[in-house]
């Protein structure tokens, strides 16, 4: 298939196993966004109202399985920064965002907390390797400090530091999935350490996307900007 070969071609950029949309039959159920593009259908309210806020998303993945034929996902959401946040700029790795591209750190930090508060892990990260953004993860565990302890690891650090040294154009896809895989293997049996995968229902995982977008409108950067849809001025 023709989208199989670009979901790795991205995730020989990335280091992450992502399933990115090329059309919406081609994955899941997806709808049109009134910002352009597509998202998960049962997401789409929740990406067009962070939109509305004025903040621009790059990918999600709504995670529900009434969304991926029946398979639990990973839920995500990338927001984009804006030029005057943090400058764009070419890493080797999703985390190479260098402290001299952050025009803004408030800002950034927001949005961080904005996802900590109500339990996603949120970071600074590089989409595609170019575009700065604020990743947000549900803990794989269930809780941001089990995810963090297992992540850790001696083991997976070191693992992790393999699969990062052969990401690039340089190196080939059998030995950029041979470290992937044992860095998924490794990790994996670290998550079990600290108490084993969560498996989210439908129902929760639709409760921390309305806790998500509830929170970024309170807590985000933009907040003072927002106003609800009908609200009189």
């Amino acid at each position: 298939m023709i989208f199989e070969k670009v979901r790795r071609n991205i995730s020989l950029l990335t280091g992450q196993r992502l399933e990115y949309r090329q059309e919406p039959e081609e994955a899941g159920v997806a709808a049109p966004l009134k910002a352009g593009g597509f998202a998960d259908v049962s997401i789409v309210g929740y990406i067009d109202e962070i939109n509305a806020m004025g903040y621009k998303t790059a990918a999600s993945c709504s995670g529900m399985r009434r969304d991926h034929h029946g398979h639990e996902e990973s839920p995500y959401l990338s927001i984009e920064l804006p030029e005057d946040v943090v400058t764009p700029g070419f890493g080797r790795t999703p985390h190479d965002v260098f402290p001299s591209q952050i025009k803004n750190r408030a800002y950034v930090d927001s949005l961080i907390r904005a996802g900590e508060l109500v339990n996603w892990i949120s970071e600074l990260s590089l989409y595609m390797l170019f575009i700065p953004t604020v990743h947000y993860d549900l803990p794989k565990t269930g809780s941001i400090e089990n995810d963090r302890s297992a992540e850790n690891e001696p083991n997976v650090i070191q693992a992790q530091k393999e699969l990062d040294a052969v990401m690039g154009a340089t190196h080939t896809t059998e030995e950029f999935m041979e470290k992937l895989d044992k860095r998924d293997k490794i990790r994996e049996e670290a998550y079990q350490k600290y108490g084993g995968r969560k498996s989210w229902s439908d129902e929760e995982m639709d409760q921390m996307w309305r806790n998500l977008v509830s929170s970024i409108r309170l807590h985000g950067p933009l907040s003072f900007l927002y106003l609800a849809p009908n609200t009189e001025v």
